[in-house]
């Protein structure tokens, strides 16, 4: 009887410490170790799903928590639509050129109250503006996973930006970017400022592609030419 306790007793410790282990080594998990199945899997279909581009689309949300007290990190803002309590969600939805159909998520960023958890650095400057950051993970993307297909990264109104626009000239990368068109640019070789819409119909126009489906908020469907 004695045999079989100090058998129970020692597969118990044993228990004990593998259990350990496994949580200290669930515990030094890292957010990029977790996320490279789906960079695997992304990569593969990238390559299968796009002809010519691969489109990555970029945006912002809040992941609003204000009722549950027990989520730990909550940011805290105070918005005209009243107080925000949350996580602030940065990601870049890799898309097919051949049907606009999601493809895989390539970064994905989580702000939290003291540090910004990431899938492509583990150290982002949590002070960095939104399209600041925005260049450091297109960077990363271009560098460091091999894709063959011409990016084209797709920027929401926040994107808006004469310096980010500048910043995407400079490295020549493709990009297009929902602006508003009664803002002003300076143009330098014209020495005076033009509304972004009077700089866009001064440009060259590309072929026709098709009509598509448009709805914007609050309004009808139409269809606008690309």
């Amino acid at each position: 009887m004695f045999f079989w306790f100090k058998i129970i007793v020692v597969v118990s410790w044993l228990w004990l410490i593998f259990c350990f282990y496994f949580w200290l080594r669930c515990w030094n998990v890292e957010f990029t170790s977790l996320n490279n199945p789906i960079i695997k899997h992304g990569l593969e279909e990238i390559e299968r799903q796009c002809d010519v581009y691969l489109l990555n689309a970029y945006d912002w949300s809040h992941l609003d928590y204000k009722h549950h007290h027990s989520k730990e990190g909550r940011v805290n803002k105070n918005k005209k639509s009243g107080q925000q309590s949350g996580y602030d969600h940065q990601s870049c939805l890799a898309m097919s050129d051949r049907t606009g159909e999601p493809i895989a998520p390539l970064a994905q960023n989580l702000k939290i109250d003291k540090n910004v958890l990431s899938t492509y650095n583990e150290n982002i400057d949590m002070n960095l503006t939104h399209l600041e950051e925005l260049i450091q993970r297109t960077k990363w993307i271009r560098n460091n996973l091999e894709i063959k297909k011409e990016i084209v990264d797709i920027i929401d109104r926040e994107g808006d930006s004469v310096a980010l626009m500048r910043e995407y000239e400079k490295e020549k990368w493709l990009y297009l970017i929902r602006a508003k068109s009664s803002h002003k640019v300076y143009v330098p070789t014209l020495d005076k400022e033009l509304k972004q819409g009077e700089v866009a119909d001064s440009l060259p126009k590309g072929e026709f592609v098709k009509n598509i489906e448009y709805r914007a908020k609050g309004k009808k469907q139409e269809q606008v030419k690309i």
